[in-house]
């Protein structure tokens, strides 16, 4: 159990917009690893630690910053299981 749980505050339109952002990150770059496009699925990557260093510096508080980060980290494990398995085949 995390002793700092982060979420986003709903009321606030700039979390609700980094959240659906983030979503939508998700859902392509998982799209991309099913299919085999690992070079996209680096692109989605990429973008997903792009917006984790614009919220540290754009949003109010390190919530976001942090949510953003752990979506990129979680990203590059899926990738990096999705070629573990790929080699074990």
């Amino acid at each position: 159990m995390s002793l700092y749980e982060p979420k986003f505050d709903l009321d606030n339109p700039q979390h609700l917009q980094l959240r659906s952002l983030m979503a939508e990150l998700f859902a392509n770059h998982a799209e991309a690893i099913s299919k085999k496009e690992y070079r996209v699925a680096e692109h989605y990557e990429a973008q997903a630690i792009g917006i984790s260093r614009a919220a540290a510096r754009l949003t109010d508080g390190c919530d976001c910053m942090h949510l953003a980060s752990e979506l990129a980290f979680s990203m590059m494990n899926l990738s990096r299981a999705a070629l573990v398995a790929r080699a074990a085949a």
